[in-house]
């Protein structure tokens, strides 16, 4: 009877420090500089580094506050692969429910993909060409459904 009394002594107490371990857990995405910094350094500089920093911290917080900062990268600095973001932050939110989106989103949306393809961006290649997407089509929304599957 004992050993049960121990054995299950010991269980609870790895899983009472699991608890405390995830209090100071910190994410693999939390960036090296202050988000105040990175932001800067992406309006001002147009600098990639700084701009995959954030990205990837976004990517524990979700894409719609970096859709700005994607936004200032692709039209500003011409930067391929924030047309891609632009794309992936308009497009998201509808992943489940793409027939729900309006046709101006739809279309900005695919508007993007071709900046990026364009800007020869491989994951917009093989969106474009996998799916035979095309630019100036009336029904963009079904065009990113054949992306999203529906």
């Amino acid at each position: 009877m004992k050993k049960i009394i121990v054995i299950l002594l010991a269980i609870s107490s790895l899983f009472g420090c699991g608890d405390s371990l995830n209090d100071n857990a910190i994410s693999m995405n939390t960036a090296n500089r202050s988000d105040a910094e990175l932001r800067q350094l992406i309006i001002q500089k147009g600098d990639s580094s700084a701009y995959y920093e954030l990205s990837t911290q976004y990517l524990d917080y979700g894409y719609q506050d970096f859709l700005f900062y994607a936004l200032i990268m692709a039209n500003k600095y011409n930067y391929p692969d924030a047309y891609m973001d632009v794309f992936d932050c308009l497009t998201t939110e509808y992943i489940d429910s793409i027939e729900m989106m309006d046709e101006e989103t739809a279309k900005m949306a695919v508007d993007y993909l071709f900046k990026a393809y364009d800007n020869n961006q491989n994951q917009a290649i093989e969106f474009v060409n996998d799916y035979h997407i095309k630019k100036r089509q009336t029904d963009n929304v079904s065009q990113l459904k054949r992306i999203y599957g529906k």
